[in-house]
């Protein structure tokens, strides 16, 4: 029990330091933190879009080999290298 109520401690004053911080640099430059914001949630979308691109290629690779499309899908993976 001692060692969640640590952590959870230590999640506060991790939590109030990056909010002391976020506020100093927002009194700085309000355009710089909005801009941070926004391409950190863009970063963090890219990974999720990379994996539902890539699940959807090899969906349709499946489903073309089963349909015996398999040389035009050769074909297609030479046209993307």
């Amino acid at each position: 029990m001692k060692y969640i109520q640590r952590f959870s401690q230590h999640i506060r004053v991790v939590a109030s330091t990056w909010s002391r911080v976020l506020v100093l640099i927002w009194k700085t430059n309000p355009w710089y933190v909005t801009w941070l914001l926004v391409f950190t949630f863009l970063g963090g979308l890219v990974p999720s879009l990379q994996i539902q691109i890539t699940s959807q290629i090899i969906q349709n690779a499946a489903e073309a080999m089963q349909g015996g499309h398999a040389p035009q899908l050769v074909n297609l993976a030479i046209l993307l290298e």
